[in-house]
Order: structure tokens, then sequence, then C-alpha cells
């Protein structure tokens, strides 16, 4: 039964951060932070069980665009067929998604429906999903601009993927690229007579 899988997700995580927290007391990480993580151990476990749905549909379009990916090298013919642009340096999300973000958002500071807050959370998720990538694509965009050595760009998306602040930052970059339009891609599709 459904209740019966997500009890068992629920031990199963419970264990493996039981089992992450006896090897960082083995290795001498400080008491009182292992402590902490004990105490918020069922917090998290819960937190991630909420996520599950967002972090599974993550998953799979994640899956899904790098087989996209891999088809399109080995059939370039059809490449414009299946993808919306060229190049991901040029991708953006569209622009309504960021109306979601908003009343996800308003939708966390209603108390007492624990649902809508479950389901504000997942949305939140993806939609992050989504400016992260567009984030991704504007530094991409800069790096292949100002021709970055690889050995940097390495640096750089090491830091992005592995430090929360960074990404953080790279899904705010995204988000702000609605307004401050950083690549300049709306310009770039117009006219000259419309540029003008």
């Amino acid at each position: 039964s459904w209740a019966r899988m997500i009890h068992d997700l629920r031990e199963s995580l419970v264990y493996h951060l039981t089992a992450a927290m006896r090897v960082h007391e083995k290795m001498g990480f400080p008491e009182d932070t292992l402590e902490a993580l004990k105490e918020r151990t069922p917090q998290i476990v819960e937190t991630l069980v909420q996520l599950l749905p967002a972090l599974f549909f993550v998953s799979v379009s994640v899956i899904v665009l790098m087989n996209v990916l891999l088809l399109c090298r080995r059939l370039p013919e059809r490449r414009t067929e299946w993808l919306s642009v060229d190049n991901f340096r040029e991708w953006k999300c569209p622009e309504p998604v960021v109306w979601g973000l908003i009343v996800c958002g308003f939708a966390l500071f209603i108390s007492g429906l624990e649902w809508l807050t479950t389901l504000a959370v997942n949305v939140l998720v993806v939609i992050g999903a989504c400016y992260f990538a567009q984030g991704l694509a504007i530094i991409g965009y800069f790096f292949h601009k100002n021709n970055v050595p690889r050995f940097l760009r390495g640096v750089t998306y090491v830091l992005i993927f592995f430090q929360q602040i960074f990404t953080l930052l790279v899904v705010g970059l995204g988000l702000f690229d609605l307004w401050g339009d950083f690549r300049r891609l709306r310009k770039n599709n117009l006219n000259p007579s419309q540029v003008s």
C-alpha cells in the first residue's frame, strides 16, 4: 500500500541518516553539531518525504533532457524539431512561470492547510530548478562570450553544485534575468526598426 511504502521510506531515511552520523562521529566531527542533527533527524526525514514528488519530477525531467541531448548528437538533423533553441546558452524559462512562483510563495503564508503548503513547496522546487537552469545558461553565455578557460569554468560549476549559497545565487540570477535580460536576448530577437 502507499502508506506502507511511505513508512518504509521514512524508516530507510532515518536508518541512513543515523549511519551517516555514526561515520561523522568516528571522523571526529564536533559533538554539538551531531547532537543538533540527531534532534532534527525526524524533521529532516519529514521534509524529504514531503519534497519527494518534486525531486522525482525534477530527476525524471533531467534524465529525459539528457536522453534528448544524446539523441540530438546522434541525429543532428532532428535537433531543430526536438529543441526550442539552438544552444543551451540561449535558453530562457517561460515568463508566466514567475506567476507560479509568486502564488506558491503567498500560499506558504496560509496556515492550517498542510496539503497546500506541501503542494506549494513542491511547485517551488520545480520552478527553482527551472530558474537554476536559466542561471546556468546565463553563466555559460558569459563564459563563452569572454572565453573563460575550461579550468575556471570547471571550478565555478563545482562550486555552484556543491555550495548551497552559490546554487541559490544562480537561481536568483535566473529569476532576475526576467527583468534584467542580462544576455540581451529580447534585443537580439528584434528587427532593426524595433531596436531603434
